[in-house]
């Protein structure tokens, strides 16, 4: 997949996220199919050939698509939960964070926490939560996770599941962690 097709690819995810396009609920990764995972991806691309810039029959792109699953659903299976999950995000203050809407795109560790985009003046903080296993997008999190393979470790929280922000700190390596304890939404 070229670089600009992966960007196009990756901004669709998030928008696909953001609008809470409904997928059905998993208490985990173990019971998501292929059927599943393909549907999110044609939401997504016009075709599965897009997905992998390959034309090949539908049935080679489930094979790759059900091999990447399996390798995801064994990293999934070493993560304990509630998950401990970091997200980025630009703010003027931490004051500012709109605790009814703190996002879905949450990653499973903390460099996985970038924030995109230009950001002007404000600061980066990185935000610290658990999230138990039922509240997490699998069929979302794996058709991310099997599009950038390894250059994606997003964990798609569902729309309004409840967390608490346990801390948060600025951006910068010798940024240090603040307790907070605010209630919220994904």
């Amino acid at each position: 997949m070229s670089f600009i097709a992966a960007v196009k690819a990756h901004y669709k995810i998030h928008v696909r996220a953001m609008k809470d396009v409904k997928t059905p609920t998993h208490s985990g990764w173990e019971g998501v199919t292929v059927d599943q995972v393909v549907k999110v991806l044609e939401s997504i691309y016009d075709t599965l050939d897009d997905w992998m810039d390959v034309e090949q029959p539908e049935e080679a792109h489930r094979r790759a698509i059900e091999g990447n699953m399996k390798k995801y659903k064994k990293l999934y299976s070493k993560m304990s939960f509630p998950a401990v999950l970091y997200r980025c995000v630009g703010l003027y203050s931490i004051d500012k964070l709109n605790l009814d809407r703190i996002g879905n795109s949450w990653g499973r560790d903390e460099d996985a926490a970038v924030c995109y985009g230009a950001f002007n003046k404000s600061t980066q903080y990185v935000l610290k939560s658990k999230v138990a296993k039922k509240d997490i997008d699998w069929i979302q999190t794996i058709a991310e996770d099997i599009t950038y393979m390894e250059g994606e470790r997003e964990i798609y929280v569902r729309t309004g599941t409840p967390l608490v922000i346990e801390a948060y700190r600025t951006h910068r390596p010798d940024g240090e962690w603040v307790e907070w304890n605010k209630k919220g939404k994904a």
